[in-house]
């Protein structure tokens, strides 16, 4: 009857290593060369090594992961329909007939994805009413960045309701036609 990996190992650290790496034992153990069995072994030893090589490589991984979180470039960011402007990690929008704000810190993952939360405010023609307050409903902004090129959603999230998807180049302005 095959054994247990012994107290070295604490099987609450296995379970939280695989989680935060994605890794299912199966592919850990063939990249291994070795068989998996619930991760018991038949010789002490091989049950030992993989333990470790999975903690590791899932280590690695979460440490990978966390230490890619990367800001995104100050300065303008622009394409049809909506302008940004990043400083001291925050972000404010000027889209047409609207505007809205991102507060930082915005870090994109090791894939350039990001899922930013701010505001946005509608405006329109006209002159503003000295009494007017605005109308501000939170946003989450998502995408995807390379430092040079952005991909940005804009969702209302009390309504769940996508505002639009837009294409923004970094250093370039954009062309926002605003409400008259």
């Amino acid at each position: 009857m095959p054994r247990g990996i012994p107290a070295l190992v604490q099987p609450a650290l296995l379970v939280w290593a695989r989680e935060q790496s994605g890794y299912a034992p199966e592919p850990v153990a063939k990249r291994l060369n070795v068989k998996p069995a619930g991760f018991t072994m038949k010789r002490h030893r091989t049950e030992l090594i993989l333990s470790v090589c999975l903690i590791l490589l899932c280590a690695s991984v979460y440490i990978a992961r966390n230490r890619k979180m990367q800001k995104i470039p100050a300065g303008t960011w622009g394409g049809l329909h909506l302008q940004m402007e990043v400083a001291d990690g925050s972000a404010t929008i000027e889209y047409d007939c609207a505007n809205g704000t991102i507060a930082g810190p915005l870090t994109v993952d090791s894939r350039g994805r990001f899922n930013w939360r701010g505001t946005h405010v509608p405006e329109h023609g006209g002159p503003i009413r000295k009494d007017e307050k605005p109308n501000i409903s939170p946003a989450r902004y998502t995408g995807w960045t390379d430092g040079k090129k952005m991909t940005l959603t804009v969702t209302l999230t009390d309504t769940n309701e996508t505002l639009g998807t837009y294409s923004l180049v970094h250093g370039q302005e954009g062309r926002v036609f605003k409400c008259r």
